[in-house]
């Protein structure tokens, strides 16, 4: 008696999960990546430099500032150890680069810009 006891409780529970509806699983779909225009990575850190960054257009846009203090008055923006902006109080040297998809790098004028140094005295 016991058994067919066991054997009708066990079909129940076989049945009462069987009878609820379940909803297929779902794989969410990862985001696409961004644009080349927005890959190109940051530049050395360099002390001096603040380094931000927007999107313009969809693009990336770098823009690299150094900013003097009271007692060292005069902004010094250095990149690819040549060419050079100074700027004194109140101002900052700035230099605003955009992301090329071809090289994925950080460009102003058309050169690639591959260092920074900043310098306040």
């Amino acid at each position: 008696m016991m058994i067919f006891v066991l054997l009708f409780l066990s079909s129940l529970i076989y049945t009462s999960n069987s009878c609820f509806p379940s909803s297929p699983i779902v794989t969410p779909t990862p985001p696409p990546p961004p644009p080349p225009c927005q890959r190109c990575p940051l530049l050395k850190k360099d002390e001096f430099v603040k380094q931000t960054i927007t999107i313009v257009n969809g693009c990336a846009v770098l823009t690299l500032t150094v900013t003097g203090i009271p007692t060292a008055p005069n902004a010094v923006l250095e990149w690819n150890n040549v060419n050079t902006i100074t700027v004194a109080l109140p101002g900052s040297a700035t230099l605003v680069t955009q992301c090329n998809a071809a090289s994925m790098r950080f460009e102003y004028m058309g050169t690639i810009v591959t260092s920074i140094f900043g310098m306040i005295y």
